[in-house]
């Protein structure tokens, strides 16, 4: 699935950033630590030991690279951004028109989607329809079991 993945939003905050530029660092320290077994595991000739330590650099300079990359592509923002607009990742709460109950969902990718634990896919009509909404919004939204028409209320 990693192999396929695409960025939405391309900005993360300092905090976030200062979180990968540890794993990143924690990888590296990683490709040492592997590398000095290698050259201790073939100068007492464990052959498989070596095969396995060299199989972890290359994995460990994977990730490294990969966190680098996305370091270099993403934008730095001041502070998160805000939970203004309903995104894939956000959980929204809403209330149908006419109705008391507050349903609310975390809107995801169709390959995390599981209804009952309240994660809908963001191609289902629901997510569909608030996506890129706000507070206060009334959506109407085209179901399968009908229209219905609902008022966004929170979104974190």
């Amino acid at each position: 699935m990693l192999r396929f993945v695409e960025i939405i939003d391309d900005t993360i905050s300092v905090e976030e950033k200062a979180k990968l530029e540890v794993q990143l660092e924690e990888a590296q320290a990683k490709v040492v630590e592997y590398v000095e077994g290698v050259e201790a595991a073939k100068a007492n000739n464990a052959k498989e030991e070596a095969l396995l330590l060299e199989e972890k650099v290359k994995l460990e300079k994977w990730y490294a690279d990969k966190v680098q990359e996305l370091l270099n592509t993403v934008i730095v923002t001041a502070a998160k951004k805000s939970s203004e607009d309903v995104t894939i990742g956000k959980t929204v709460t809403f209330i149908e028109i006419g109705e008391d109950d507050e349903e609310e969902y975390t809107i995801v990718g169709s390959a995390e989607a599981d209804p009952l634990e309240g994660k809908i896919s963001n191609d289902s009509p629901i997510a569909k329809g608030l996506l890129g909404k706000k507070v206060g919004d009334k959506v109407k939204i085209a179901t399968p079991g009908g229209d219905m028409e609902v008022e966004i209320i929170k979104i974190q």
